[in-house]
């Protein structure tokens, strides 16, 4: 015979807890990424006028755009 179980509210509250803890910090993660893409992108598109403009050279430039997304 089977029996039927309530599940507490109160697990219900601890398990959106602790699929936000997860969540958030990934999204966080994700959206940083796209953001360091993003200024990577822009920076590899630099004419030598502008990369002196903000004081680097060439190949600051092109080691720091060619980094992964993922990489600080």
């Amino acid at each position: 015979m089977h029996t039927l179980q309530l599940k507490s509210p109160l697990a219900a509250t601890e398990r959106r807890r602790s699929a936000r803890a997860v969540a958030l910090p990934l999204l966080r993660w994700y959206k940083d990424c796209l953001d360091r893409a993003d200024q990577r992108r822009q920076l590899a598109a630099l004419d030598e006028r502008l990369l002196k403009d903000i004081g680097i050279g060439f190949i600051e430039q092109r080691n720091e755009s060619c980094k992964p997304f993922w990489r600080p």
